[in-house]
């Protein structure tokens, strides 16, 4: 799969230049690098192929790749259950992050360019 990367106030070169962060760099490339169009388009076909969208499909072995590296997918932005909670004390799901290894998170995203103030 072809993609471009972009970097938000330099946060490619931080990425890169600190060892620390360096190793979580390189897993979330070797993610994205490992799904091929085949993957896609099989993916999409089988399961979501009553969708315009390939996204679904995307999202979904993004999903797989980053758990096959130990990434915690869906986990909570906020350490405090209060705020993970609704007030029946329920999972609110409102709150995550899309995956989040050590000190780095990651949100997937394929909305339109108006959207991403609310991505960041």
């Amino acid at each position: 799969m072809e993609y471009e990367i972009t970097s938000h106030r330099h946060a490619r070169a931080v990425l890169e230049a600190k060892p620390e962060y360096t190793k979580l760099w390189n897993e979330i490339q070797q993610a994205l690098d490992g799904i091929t169009d085949e993957d896609i388009i099989q993916l999409h076909e089988q399961k979501y192929s009553n969708q315009k969208s390939i996204s679904t499909a995307l999202n979904t072995l993004i999903k797989l790749r980053m758990e096959a590296l130990d990434w915690k997918s869906e986990s909570p932005i906020f350490s405090s259950d209060e705020l993970n909670f609704n007030e029946t004390g329920r999972k609110s799901g409102v709150w995550r992050l899309d995956f989040a290894k050590e000190s780095i998170s990651v949100e997937v995203s394929f909305n339109h360019g108006e959207a991403i103030a609310w991505n960041l």
